[in-house]
């Protein structure tokens, strides 16, 4: 089986994890995971801290944004009561968005019981797609109604138009397999950072 194939299969979320170590330009992606992990657990004061760390991942927010936002993750009640969604926001929002505070803070949600394997795979799938089959997006793809409609999904995390944008890149002449099953599939979790949606929009 070759590691494409393994990455595919795998059903223990670290070890997918740790596949992507050596991988680099990924600090963006490790932050929006465990942003959308933060999400799975929804603390509503700390809703306005998990969008700061959203835009500083994208680098629309600054160093200050972000130290606040950590220090608002240190000082949330459910920190200290060691609860999972103000542990990841913290992890999310260290300066250094390394993949051994990625990699723990999967561990912990596997151990933990906190999120399933299954849906968690899917998150790091969604975000990483697979990085021993990597896709070569043709400029040309970048239409108007793709790229629309991405941004559209991207800004409001709302994905549900994932098949229309299928749809859109496979008339724009996309014949990727990867790309439209990964729009298309219906079990597929899509969240901000998907990889096809980063793809349109030029994001890496």
């Amino acid at each position: 089986m070759t590691e494409a194939e393994e990455w595919e299969n795998d059903t223990t979320p670290r070890s997918l994890v740790e596949r992507l170590l050596g991988y680099v330009g990924l600090a963006r992606k490790r932050r929006l995971l465990l942003c959308a992990c933060c999400r799975h657990f929804p603390t509503t004061d700390l809703h306005e801290w998990v969008e700061i760390a959203e835009r500083f991942s994208d680098g629309v927010a600054t160093q200050d944004d972000r130290q606040r936002a950590n220090t608002a993750a240190r000082n949330h009640p459910g920190y200290r009561a060691h609860q999972i969604g103000s542990i990841l926001l913290n992890r999310a929002t260290l300066r250094d968005a390394s993949h051994a505070n990625l990699s723990g803070s999967v561990h912990l949600l596997y151990r933990t019981g906190s999120m399933t394997p299954v849906f968690l795979c899917l998150l790091i799938r969604d975000i990483f797609g697979n990085p021993f089959r990597p896709v070569a997006f043709d400029p040309s793809l970048h239409t108007e109604t793709a790229v629309a409609l991405a941004r559209g999904m991207y800004e409001s995390r709302d994905f549900g138009a994932m098949p229309i944008l299928a749809d859109a890149l496979q008339d724009a002449g996309c014949d990727s397999a990867d790309v439209l099953d990964h729009c298309r599939d219906a079990k597929q979790v899509h969240v901000r950072g998907c990889w096809v949606v980063d793809l349109v929009l030029g994001k890496s």
